[in-house]
């Protein structure tokens, strides 16, 4: 089923705009909601951090505090005496001094000695307690217990009337009131509940003991850093962070949790979700609208265009293309003028490969016309040099020897070679190539040919840089690259002055030889660069225009390619691409 331009804008618009959209929408009431959690729990984090510090900082001064009187001279004698008026007498001066709210001695079976909260007060046994335990140890301890006076955190500590084993304890301790948390959540606003093990100490929550079973506990053997928790609480989505509490010596005292109710936390976030919702309800209509406008306006610079490419398709490329109004069309209109130019390049681009296989043509005939011309040139050229070595001997020998005779048969000699060298020329850009390949190496092959042209080289004073990879291993025609190869390396002297660079370069890409050979010559022209393999062109006044297409049958004839690059004054550049031979050997 086909869709119609409309429809289909209707359904881009709808893709495009109103999903991505809804997409923002939800994303950005998900990304409220977890900023507002993660503020959430940064805030609680920071309170149950203070108050776990609070409970601490207590818990430390406590432990010093009953270190300091445990060794007070008056409490050792009296402890050691087992004078218990006397304990209640120093007791009860500390107590009225100190802010404490439980000050006490006990000897060392666990009995109570003496109070100096609560005089004439004596005889309760504590032996079974942890912290009593710990403190006829030898070892100061401290804990939070739940008593008839309220939540107290209280701190032991060992006495020694004389060196060795505890004679008694005494014991510190502050009580922690509702009023303690309920003040931490007036002004922070978090419920606070504190557990020693299972047992729930205390909490802000309104009838907490009935949903004590309903709280998480945090064991801090098991994780001894803060966690976050979500529960269940009076039907109600609670968020909150469980923290462990220690004292001084590294005990765990407990835990204290902190929560608030979820519907509380988000409630700030409901006039932004209101204001998402609308604006996407009002993005969706505008989007609508624009869709219906765009569709109709968009129709008209379509409908102008489908007749110039009908013209178009059928080969007519001077139609003229009309100037539409919208930037999108007429950026299309102009890609479609580009596509119009190409096609016309491509045709310019036919029309010269048709040109290219007309000069093959010409070869093709030249090869024939240069095949007799050379049998019925050679002949006579090969008995007048022959007569005139003859000649050139018999004046040597002194029969009517002159200088102007010598020289005259001289000249005339050279150019009976020029001419025959000129046939060989024809013969060979016309005629048929035919291989003999060997597996070669590549740089050998190449100093070889630098030996013969070493000479014209060194008098012409140029610079020879060579830098040849003596690992490529090639299938040539040794003669006939040495021709090529030679043929490009005399161009290239040819081009340059003295104290120009020749250089040369062999080495692997991927799996071909490249054999890069590089001047700093005059250089050539766009134009005699499209004309270099245009027979019988040339740029030189003595040239046959036979060389470089020579040159490039022998290249193909390998397989090769032949690459070159040029620009007036810049010098020449010319690339032949051989495949590397992995066997070696004669092929």
């Amino acid at each position: 089923m086909r869709l119609s331009y409309r429809v289909s804008l209707y359904a881009s618009f709808l893709i495009t705009v109103a999903v991505p959209i809804l997409l923002s929408f939800i994303f950005f009431q998900t990304f409220l909601r977890e900023t507002a959690r993660n503020e959430f729990y940064s805030q609680t984090e920071r309170v149950a951090h203070g108050v776990t510090e609070e409970i601490k900082r207590r818990s430390e001064s406590l432990l010093l505090l009953a270190g300091n009187y445990a060794k007070d001279r008056l409490i050792l004698s009296a402890a050691a005496s087992r004078d218990r008026v006397l304990l209640e007498e120093r007791l009860s001066e500390l107590y009225r001094y100190s802010n404490l709210d439980l000050l006490e001695v006990g000897d060392s079976n666990g009995y109570v000695l003496a109070r100096g909260h609560r005089p004439m007060e004596y005889g309760e046994q504590k032996s079974s307690q942890l912290i009593i335990k710990n403190a006829l140890k030898g070892r100061q301890d401290a804990d939070i217990e739940y008593g008839a006076s309220g939540i107290a955190l209280r701190a032991v500590a060992p006495i020694f009337s004389t060196p060795g084993k505890p004679t008694g304890t005494l014991m510190t301790g502050v009580l922690l009131n509702r009023d303690f948390f309920d003040i931490y959540k007036t002004i922070t606003g978090f419920d606070i509940a504190l557990f020693e093990g299972d047992t729930l100490i205390a909490s802000t929550w309104l009838n907490a003991a009935g949903v004590a079973s309903k709280l998480p506990r945090h064991n801090p053997k098991d994780s001894p850093q803060l966690a976050r928790v979500i529960f269940k609480l009076n039907r109600g989505e609670m968020w909150g962070v469980s923290i462990p509490v220690y004292h001084m010596s590294g005990s765990p005292l407990g835990s204290l949790l902190l929560w608030r109710e979820r519907n509380a936390i988000l409630k700030p976030l409901r006039v932004n979700q209101l204001t998402l919702a609308l604006s996407f309800i009002v993005t969706c209509i505008l989007a609508a609208i624009l869709a219906v406008f765009l569709s109709r306006n968009f129709s008209s610079p379509l409908k102008k265009m489908l007749p110039v490419m009908d013209l178009v398709s059928r080969g007519e490329m001077a139609t003229p293309i009309p100037d539409l109004r919208w930037k999108e069309f007429q950026e299309l209109s102009r890609h479609f003028r580009n596509m119009v130019s190409e096609l016309k390049k491509s045709q310019d681009k036919i029309m010269r490969t048709q040109q290219q296989l007309l000069v093959a043509a010409k070869f093709a005939i030249l090869g024939q016309v240069t095949a007799e011309l050379a049998h019925e040139v050679r002949n006579p050229l090969n008995s007048m040099e022959i007569t005139l070595r003859l000649l050139k001997e018999e004046i040597k020998e002194g029969r009517q020897h002159t200088p102007a005779i010598a020289e005259r048969i001289e000249c005339l000699h050279a150019e009976i070679k020029r001419l025959d060298q000129t046939i060989r020329d024809f013969v060979e850009a016309g005629g048929s190539i035919t291989l003999r390949k060997s597996s070669s190496n590549l740089a050998e092959e190449t100093r070889a040919v630098l030996a013969l042209a070493k000479p014209q080289i060194e008098m012409l004073g140029i610079a020879l840089k060579v830098y040849l990879d003596d690992e490529l291993s090639v299938d040539i025609d040794r003669n006939r690259f040495h021709q090529a190869v030679l043929n490009i390396l005399l161009n290239a002297c040819q081009s340059m002055k003295p104290g120009g660079t020749l250089s040369i370069e062999g080495e692997r890409v991927g799996a071909r030889a490249v054999l890069t050979i590089r001047d700093t010559g005059v250089g050539m022209t766009k134009e005699e660069k499209s004309r270099i393999f245009d027979f019988p062109f040339t740029t030189k006044s003595d040239g046959t225009g036979c060389g470089l297409p020579y040159v490039l049958r022998i290249i193909q004839a390998h397989g090769g390619e032949f690459d070159i690059d040029s620009e007036p004054g810049a010098g020449t550049t010319v690339r032949i691409f051989f495949s590397i031979n992995s066997k070696k050997g004669t092929s």
